[in-house]
């Protein structure tokens, strides 16, 4: 059986044991039934370098991304999966640090043709102040935004809405049903999931 890229990233999630079900609140403010957290497979090379080549797979299959000739990693989190994926697509990279509101790494030019990084992506007010803080700073046009997971909490739709193309290795809701049907979430987390993810939808619908 050939598995799926969003099956062998469910795999690898359960194997770095990088989610866990319960009460958080997001440095956004919201309140999740989970948390995921890609920073801790530094530990795990082996499943980081599984993670990256899922990536370069998929940025392979779009030439937009493809042609870009600078990737962007958004501090700190983005950086895990901005680095390695840059050195594996052998393209320069920088850094933006939103605390700082600045490219704390590298550089960019006018003219760079720029993807934007980010391990996760939630409401997406953030990733649309860091474009607008960089597009009038240092004067670059960001129109690809790449996230490893989206977390279905509106921020693909508004960055749409704002012209952005998003890609995505997967979503949330992918996720955790490949997880139940493989026994790693009971039914009551598995509801506790979807009922956020629907409950968060309603509020932009």
């Amino acid at each position: 059986m050939i598995e799926s890229d969003k099956y062998l990233l469910a795999k690898l999630i359960t194997k770095g044991k990088i989610l866990s079900i319960g009460k958080y609140r997001l440095s956004n403010g919201i309140e999740s039934p989970y948390y995921l957290d890609f920073t801790l497979l530094s530990s795990r090379i082996d499943l980081l370098k599984t993670l990256i080549n899922l990536i370069d797979k998929q940025f392979s299959k779009y030439i937009e991304l493809e042609d870009s000739n600078k990737l962007i990693g958004v501090l700190d989190k983005g950086a895990a999966i901005t680095i390695p994926l840059a050195i594996k697509k052998n393209k320069p990279f920088a850094l933006y640090s939103p605390e700082k509101n600045e490219i704390s790494v590298g550089f960019v030019d006018v003219y760079d043709d720029i993807v934007l990084i980010d391990d996760m992506l939630s409401t997406g007010n953030t990733v649309k102040k860091i474009i607008e803080y960089m597009e009038g700073r240092y004067g670059v046009k960001i129109r690809k935004v790449y996230i490893a997971l989206d977390r279905e909490e509106g921020g693909y739709h508004l960055l749409r809405k704002m012209g952005i193309q998003v890609y995505r290795l997967a979503k949330i809701s992918d996720i955790i049903k490949i997880l139940h049907d493989l026994g790693v979430l009971t039914d009551e987390e598995y509801s506790l999931v979807i009922e956020h993810i629907k409950a968060i939808e309603k509020q932009y619908s």
